[in-house]
């Protein structure tokens, strides 16, 4: 049995991602398990079935609880089906994890985070509709995306709120600046 995601966590890629939610035009960090973000598990298994692979997803949470497409009006249901596998967190203590995960004081450069790979791994973004996937990862997430989506791969960070960027650091003056 895995243990619940929590702020002592350390983030281990790639089981653990960095993922950004926009919903109702509040942004929120999460950090998550990689099982998560399979927005339309109808797809997913499609592709097992097109692989030639039979396989009982009755036991994943999505297809006991009929909910099989992520939406903007079910995404509370969503996360309280996956309650343990996700941490809902400010970007303060987002930064106090990375410390812990890097064994760091002085981390804020977008060098170091893009090489320990702890830039945000997916931006969701449920008012436009938009998924952003800069996951390095086995598991495709683009694949899963409801129809209709506009799905974006690579780099994504400056879409991000300047104040929600983490790999960026703040002056005493409460300027933003990069410390490249």
């Amino acid at each position: 049995m895995k243990k619940p995601v929590d702020k002592d966590q350390l983030i281990e890629k790639p089981e653990i991602n960095t993922v950004g939610v926009i919903t109702n035009h509040q942004f929120n960090w999460y950090i998550c398990s990689n099982d998560m973000w399979t927005m339309d598990i109808d797809k997913y298994i499609q592709a097992y079935q097109e692989a030639g692979l039979d396989i009982d997803f009755s036991y994943l949470p999505e297809i006991q609880q009929n909910l099989h497409v992520i939406t903007k009006s079910n995404l509370e249901s969503y996360l309280e089906m996956y309650k343990d596998d996700w941490l809902k967190v400010t970007v303060e203590e987002l930064i106090e994890m990375i410390k812990r995960s890097m064994d760091c004081e002085d981390l804020h450069s977008e060098i170091i985070f893009e090489g320990k790979g702890l830039l945000p791994n997916l931006l969701i973004d449920f008012d436009k509709e938009e998924f952003y996937s800069n996951h390095l990862g086995m598991k495709n997430y683009e694949r899963y995306v409801p129809n209709g989506w506009k799905i974006f791969s690579g780099k994504f960070d400056h879409l991000i709120p300047k104040e929600e960027r983490y790999w960026i650091e703040k002056t005493s003056a409460d300027q933003l600046r990069n410390s490249l």
